[in-house]
């Protein structure tokens, strides 16, 4: 049955003309598909009613006005009927030509309303040629009561708006439980349906359909239908507009209707309807059955609609607020088609910053990169700005930071919005303004509300209390501190008052400020903090002041930096080298020597190191001995081994009768000094201090020396360094023999150049240094005496070639000194 309507004709036939076959009343014709049921519809409700007493009195059939009944029970039922007079099968009055059209389906209605049909084209006033007649198509066509001609006939009748509000209300108050049904009294069918069409336009089309009524009914009480219309001649009671007959009663002779309270949608809609586009109010009726399925119409609903199809304008900021709360609960609507329209309603309203605030939340959450949400967030800033510059309170907003899809356009008018108000408002509100900027990512420029600053700047120093918070200003509120710093800065050295207050109150705003220790405001700021046992600085903080402390020129500072330093923020030995290499001796404070030793002794307890051994020579030079034997002891050593080291460095090495107090920790803390020392040193320098060094020296030099015999310009020297070691009285024989390894792989891969530059270094010292030389080279050494005459036996021509002995001959040293 989808898409199309079931047709029935019923009336008095003759003998075969109808389905039964026989004479007398029944269904003519219906077409393909009818069920018994929807017979039984429309014979028990939809069949024309001829009024008795006009058929006795013999009526012309001309008077009988033709009737149109609609129902819904299962299936819509709407029928169009005529009076015929005499029967078919003989002179009795009665007969009557039903054409009734069925459907399950609302959809094949369209839109058009079922009041609406009431002379159409279409409907049939005569049998068909056989038992069954054609369908009707979906949709079908009206008579003449379009939409547009409706709205034009109600205009035309006196009292139009009232009545229409009193029938639309009377309508939609069929759906209560004691409802009160309608009631028209006309002695023509053609105004009674012209309102009830103009009623049920008013209604959405799933309701409007299932609106029941009956023109004519000649005994209402026996009729179900939701509205009714009686001829004058029979309506009797009925026609009391003012009576008790459980019907709400429109007189269209008189031109009177019962009392009916108006509804809220009618007074919404009927004015639309009878001023605006109709067609856009229908449709906007249907658009606010879309909103409320499944719960009751609110007047937001109808506001929505009515703004987003017939271009209504909200009367008052209260209306506006509605449609926002309205807005906020929707899941998701079409930006161009409905958020669009709704929300440029809704700002042209002015509503307040609450509505605009959950108007922005909404439009955010529905359309968050839309330039929608630009324009809104734009409002919304406006209209915060404006409620602070007239001292309006208002609750916290949440933070809208980065939210919105705003263009560089967007931003530079939100930053102006921002400075025009910070520039002008009252010092004691710029926080708020500053704020608000923050909330909304705005990033005004202090110099365009330099004037505004300045005046805040003077209030807030003579404001102290309560505490403002300039992170939360834009750029963390960085030019309006230093503004206020640069102000306390010149009343600080002529207003003794003023350091005072920088120490109660200015302190731990400008905390995270005070970086400069000549300057006097941050040094008070920084020693207030410490005064108040440090527990405001973090170690990040502190550190951040150690590049400066060395040129504060104040002992008090530097005792209080590094206090907080040592205490809060475990001081580096790093830090502690480069402060003492920038500050003089004298600012090197009692504070800074205790936290030196401290870190020193705790560091020195695990690993000795350079920089570590310098911090300790540099404190004790400007301390003295610290009170840790630990630190005495390597201060000792270090001292020592320096000593020796620098008369390395300048060509003497003078006797020693006691070996080096140094031990191995100390010599591998200033190994890779002392090596370089010894390569740029003449390798007699370097051989008396090799023989004075011991065997922690020894060590490190077989270390280190095979890692440098490659190097294109200390290379040789360092071989050299190398066998000047192993050649050594007192090198354990363990070196030695690692010292032969190394120097016999350098000598398998380095050519006779490089030796022979060896045994030149190698010239200057005693001669049996170039005698090993060149007896681990297979060379015979220079100082050997002249072998003997007599020749020695001739070996076994049998006995193979035996390769140049390498190993040991270091070790043979000793035979070479005798020979």
């Amino acid at each position: 049955m989808t898409g199309s309507f079931h047709s029935l004709y019923y009336t008095d036939c003759l003998p075969g003309q109808g389905l039964r076959g026989g004479a007398g009343f029944q269904f003519q014709a219906v077409s393909s598909g009818v069920t018994h049921e929807e017979m039984t519809l429309v014979q028990r409700s939809a069949l024309y009613e001829p009024p008795v007493a006009w058929m006795r009195e013999r009526r012309p059939v001309a008077e009988y006005p033709a009737s149109l009944t609609h129902v819904f029970d299962g299936f819509y039922v709407t029928a169009r009927g005529i009076y015929l007079g005499a029967e078919a099968n003989g002179a009795r009055e009665g007969n009557q030509f039903t054409h009734a059209v069925t459907t399950s389906q609302v959809d094949s209605y369209g839109m058009v309303r079922p009041a609406q049909l009431w002379d159409a084209d279409w409907w049939s006033e005569k049998p068909a040629a056989s038992t069954e007649c054609p369908p009707l198509d979906a949709e079908p066509e009206p008579g003449p009561w379009g939409v547009d001609r409706v709205r034009e006939w109600v205009l035309g009748q006196a009292d139009a708006e009232e009545w229409l509000i009193a029938l639309r209300s009377a309508l939609e108050l069929l759906s209560d439980k004691n409802k009160r049904r309608v009631l028209f009294v006309s002695d023509d069918p053609t105004p009674v349906l012209g309102w009830i069409a103009a009623g049920t336009l008013l209604l959405p089309q799933q309701e409007a359909v299932r609106v029941g009524f009956r023109v004519f009914a000649t005994n209402p009480h026996q009729s179900q239908h939701d509205v009714l219309a009686v001829h004058p001649d029979w309506a009797g009671a009925y026609a009391n507009v003012d009576g008790n007959s459980g019907f709400l009663v429109f007189d269209l002779m008189n031109g009177r209707h019962s009392t009916i309270e108006p509804t809220d949608a009618a007074r919404h809609w009927v004015p639309q309807f009878l001023r605006a586009d109709p067609f856009d109010v229908v449709d906007a009726i249907e658009l606010t059955y879309q909103f409320t399925k499944g719960r009751a119409e609110q007047p937001a609903d109808r506001l929505a609609s009515s703004i987003i199809l017939s271009g209504r304008e909200l009367a008052s900021p209260a209306e506006a607020g509605q449609l926002v709360t309205w807005l906020a609960g929707q899941a998701k609507l079409s930006i161009d088609d409905a958020l669009e329209p709704l929300t440029e309603a809704v700002l042209q309203a002015q509503p307040d910053v609450k509505a605009l605030r959950e108007l922005d939340t909404a439009i955010l959450r529905m359309a968050p990169s839309a330039p929608l949400a630009a324009k809104v967030g734009l409002a919304l800033l406006t209209a915060e700005l404006d409620a602070i510059a007239t001292g309006k309170e208002l609750p916290p907003g949440e933070p809208v930071k980065g939210a919105h899809p705003w263009s560089q356009e967007d931003r530079f008018a939100a930053a102006q919005l921002v400075e025009q108000v910070a520039n002008s408002v009252p010092p004691q509100w710029m926080d708020r303004v500053l704020c608000t900027a923050t909330r909304f990512d705005a990033q005004p420029s202090i110099a365009a509300f330099s004037a505004g600053a300045d005046r805040f700047a003077q209030w807030w120093i003579e404001h102290p209390t309560p505490q403002l918070n300039p992170e939360r200003w834009p750029d963390r509120g960085e030019y309006l501190v230093d503004l206020v710093k640069d102000k306390l800065r010149r009343q600080i050295a002529t207003h003794p008052s003023t350091r005072q207050a920088v120490r109660e109150h200015w302190w731990a705003l400008l905390r995270p400020y005070a970086i400069e220790l000549r300057d006097p405001l941050d040094a008070t700021v920084i020693a207030a903090t410490v005064e108040r046992g440090g527990t405001q600085l973090r170690s990040e903080t502190v550190r951040t002041l150690l590049p400066s402390v060395s040129v504060a020129q104040s002992p008090e500072t530097i005792d209080t930096v590094w206090h907080a330093l040592y205490q809060f923020a475990s001081p580096t030995m790093d830090e502690l080298a480069k402060f003492l290499d920038t500050a003089p001796p004298s600012l090197v404070t009692s504070t800074v020597v205790e936290a030196a030793f401290g870190l020193l002794d705790k560091a020195l307890a695990t690993t000795v190191t350079t920089q570590a051994l310098d911090v300790l020579t540099r404190v004790v030079a400007i301390a003295g001995m610290p009170k840790s034997r630990r630190l005495q002891s390597l201060a000792s050593q270090d001292a020592e081994l320096t000593r020796w080291m620098a008369g390395i460095r300048e060509g003497r090495v003078p006797p020693r009768k006691t070996p080096l107090i140094a031990t191995e920790p100390v010599f591998n803390a200033r190994g890779d000094e002392l090596v370089g020392i010894l390569q740029q040193a003449e390798l007699v320098v370097g051989k008396l201090a090799i023989d004075q060094g011991g065997r922690f020296l020894h060590q490190m030099l077989v270390q280190q020396l095979p890692q440098r015999m490659a190097d294109p310009q200390l290379g040789d020297k360092a071989v050299a360094l190398l066998f000047v070691t192993g050649m050594a009285e007192s090198c354990a024989t363990e070196f030695v023999s690692r010292v032969e390894r190394e120097i016999d792989k350098w000598g398998q891969k380095a050519d006779e150049v490089r030796k022979s530059s060896i045994r030149n270094l190698l010239a200057p010292l005693e001669p049996k240094y170039v005698d090993v030389w060149d007896a681990a080279r297979g060379k015979k050494p220079a100082s050997r005496p002249q072998k003997s005459t007599q020749k020695p036996a001739p070996k076994p021509a049998q006995e193979p070639k035996q390769p140049p002995r390498r190993l040991g001959w270091l070790n043979r040293r000793k035979d070479n000194e005798g020979a």
